[in-house]
């Protein structure tokens, strides 16, 4: 078996709503800051970065998904976008964690999975509990804790 190597994995959310403020909240219980943020309305991306001493703010949201830097990608828009969000996020190898519905049909999943599966990266749907459950995510042999 090769070495187990561990690194502070770097998040980044899309979107600025009540959500992601949990998950932002939920990091800062745990020691930990999230790494970025992007929203449609670049002003409420730079309100939530000062409010929780977010380092980066993408002036376009498409230039999350090739940020070299994040790992993972929460997604917390609107239903309608996930698919093309996920899809944008898996498909430059950034592993993902989406809002429900993760997406509005079967084919969709299918497709995200495919391409999860192809980039060797992690897509999931979040189970709505950040302030109550300790984030444990094991992605590409990297702990959160």
């Amino acid at each position: 078996m090769g070495e187990k190597i561990e690194k502070e994995l770097k998040w980044a959310v899309l979107g600025t709503g009540v959500i992601a403020n949990e998950m932002a909240q939920a990091l800062e219980k745990m020691g930990k800051k999230l790494y970025a943020v992007a929203n449609r309305t670049h002003g409420k991306a730079v309100e939530f970065a000062k409010k929780y001493g977010v380092q980066k703010v993408y002036d376009k949201i498409e230039d999350m998904f090739t940020d070299k830097e994040t790992d993972i990608i929460y997604i917390t828009t609107p239903h309608n976008t996930h698919i093309k969000f996920m899809i944008e996020a898996l498909k430059n190898g950034k592993h993902v964690l989406c809002e429900k519905s993760i997406t509005l049909n079967s084919k969709e999943l299918e497709e995200a999975v495919k391409i999860a599966k192809e980039k060797k990266s992690y897509s999931r749907r979040s189970n709505d509990n950040f302030q109550y459950a300790t984030l444990y995510c094991t992605f590409r042999n990297c702990k959160l804790r």
